[in-house]
């Protein structure tokens, strides 16, 4: 049965197939083979979906469209731009910072590039900045948006392993911060080398002003992070509640009228279609895999090569990386959870600790090519050809796996802050 999938799974994504639709036509076949009755294949497909914690994923998006429509954003970019405006290279940092703090209240990366992206490419663009520097760097700051809670990716990974979404938001905050200051400090190098001036640094009263501007924007992440942390509401219910405060907050502020919030509905609707049918037919292939025992040969594999815990992680992430370089990211992350698992068991792993490295390599999937699904979103808004951000993206992939052996190495980079909290 193995065979059969992995071959057909490749032929059908070399043909050019939709992700989903590979693995559902793959898992389809695998099925009429073996002779597996098809009320199973459409039992799979539907309690994979019938999941409480999978809700927060609509509520994320509407939250994101809405966060859009009431130009949160460009108060954001504009309090970001204060702060930090006058290092060398302001306004990439003003990007990279503004990815952060956007991170925080969106959960999509996609979501997070083309937002950011509609702003500050163009303004990147206008500071002397070439367009793939640009590019690379929206897309980068973006990938934070799975990393730093809230995450969408994040709460897949929880529903599919029974994780406490809770503790994996939690182990997110710091890898994601440390690698937002990565980026700052790459931007910073690459201004020097292109030889910028600094400019003027923003005056206190300037800094008061654009923070009033951007106070209730920045009440979105405190409100979602402290009330899951505190435990007043779940990951699931703070979706609503993002929901919630953005139309007050676009009422409000004379942002949005009725028919805006109905448009919203209906794009999130539209945007959630894609991560859910994803889920649906990547969870009958992660369930043929488990039925053809591919995770104990897999696993077994890789500990004939070494038992050693951080060899065998590296070979793990090795593993990640070439999936996410073909694969799209909640695709593969649900199609590897049952080899995740049992690893998870044989060696002893902290199952927090794991996840949070198995989603930032994922994410790193996202911004390299040849599917780097959230590279695209980026080049796509400066109508840029991949091929030429291919160059200027990989040094926010080393940045990214910096980080991610920082954790290997040190587990407390992701561990202490949810051990902290429970």
């Amino acid at each position: 049965m193995i065979a059969i999938l992995i071959i057909s799974f490749f032929i059908f994504l070399v043909l050019g197939m939709p992700i989903a639709f590979v693995m559902g036509s793959s898992a389809s076949l695998a099925f009429l083979v073996e002779g597996i009755s098809p009320i199973v294949l459409a039992q799979r497909t539907f309690t994979s979906t019938n999941s409480f914690a999978l809700l927060a994923i609509p509520l994320f998006m509407l939250a994101g469209n809405l966060m859009e429509r009431t130009e949160i954003t460009k108060d954001l970019v504009n309090f970001c731009d204060k702060l930090v405006g006058h290092i060398r290279g302001g306004l990439a940092h003003t990007t990279c910072l503004t990815g952060m703090v956007f991170a925080a209240m969106c959960g999509s990366n996609n979501a997070s590039a083309a937002a950011i992206g509609s702003m500050m490419i163009p303004a990147l663009r206008d500071d002397g900045y070439d367009t793939p520097f640009a590019v690379s760097l929206v897309a980068a700051a973006g990938n934070l948006g799975p990393i730093i809670p809230p995450s969408i990716i994040m709460i897949i990974y929880a529903s599919a392993t029974n994780l406490p979404i809770k503790d994996m938001f939690m182990a997110g905050v710091v890898p994601g911060i440390l690698m937002g200051i990565g980026f700052m400090v790459y931007s910073y190098l690459y201004a020097r080398k292109l030889g910028m001036k600094h400019k003027n640094r923003a005056q206190p009263g300037e800094i008061w002003a654009a923070f009033k501007k951007a106070f209730f924007a920045l009440l979105t992440p405190i409100i979602i992070l402290s009330g899951i942390a505190t435990g007043i509401f779940t990951a699931t219910e703070s979706g609503a509640v993002a929901v919630l405060y953005c139309i007050i907050y676009g009422f409000i502020r004379r942002k949005i009228v009725l028919r805006d919030v109905l448009d919203s509905l209906y794009q999130a609707a539209i945007s959630t279609l894609g991560p859910m049918i994803v889920i649906c037919f990547a969870s009958a292939f992660s369930y043929l895999l488990s039925y053809s025992n591919f995770s104990e040969k897999a696993v077994g594999a890789i500990m004939a090569i070494s038992q050693n815990k951080y060899i065998v992680m590296l070979l793990v992430v090795a593993l990640i990386m070439l999936i996410g370089m073909f694969v799209e990211v909640t695709a593969a992350c649900i199609m590897m959870i049952p080899m995740f698992t049992k690893l998870i068991a044989t060696m002893g792993f902290d199952p927090i600790w794991f996840a949070i490295i198995v989603i930032i390599v994922f994410c790193i999937g996202a911004i390299t090519p040849p599917v780097g699904i959230t590279l695209y979103v980026s080049c796509g808004v400066a109508k840029l050809p991949l091929r030429d951000a291919i160059k200027p993206i990989w040094p926010f992939v080393f940045i990214m796996l910096a980080v991610t052996l920082l954790i290997i190495f040190v587990p407390q980079v992701a561990t202490l802050l949810p051990s902290m909290l429970r």
